[in-house]
């Protein structure tokens, strides 16, 4: 099984995992003198163990896999990859959150004060090395995941022995 079906899988299960919890809260009770309408909640407590049970394994086969798989970006593990696109993405998040903060500080009509009066608002860091910056992060972060996704399609999962 390659690691991006192992993936799908477990987003598949965790999915039913969160449906079988709902059915089973609402099997919990019913009105007295009536019959119960769904299956028995010990039957359904048993089909979330088994499928809690194939989610960690999978769980575990893919983490495996993630810390000896290269990634084929810079020499890094896919599990290193997965992290370093983490951190690309919160860098990425700020510094578009940077850009747009310098692109209004002077929205007013009087460039960024209230009244004419009020002292003009200024920015302290360059909008235009904040935009530079926000694109070669966001063009690394896009090289990276490329890189993680091609890797996922075509490495195979790490099976537990």
């Amino acid at each position: 099984m390659k690691l991006a079906e192992a993936l799908l899988r477990r987003k598949e299960l965790g999915k039913r995992l969160g449906d079988l919890q709902t059915e089973i809260y609402g099997n919990l009770t019913t009105y007295e003198g009536e019959e119960q309408q769904g299956p028995e909640v010990e039957e359904l407590l048993r089909e979330h163990e088994a499928l809690s049970t194939t989610i960690y394994a999978l769980t575990v086969n893919i983490n495996r896999s993630n810390n000896v798989t290269p990634s084929g970006y810079n020499n890094l593990s896919l599990m290193e990859a997965i992290a370093y696109r983490d951190a690309l993405l919160r860098t990425a998040q700020l510094l578009e959150s940077v850009t747009t903060q310098l692109s209004s500080p002077g929205s007013s009509a009087y460039g960024g004060r209230r009244t004419k009066d009020d002292l003009k608002v200024v920015a302290r860091y360059d909008k235009k090395l904040a935009a530079a910056s926000r694109n070669a992060t966001t063009e690394e972060l896009h090289r990276l995941e490329v890189a993680i996704q091609t890797t996922n399609w075509t490495a195979e999962l790490q099976e537990i022995d």
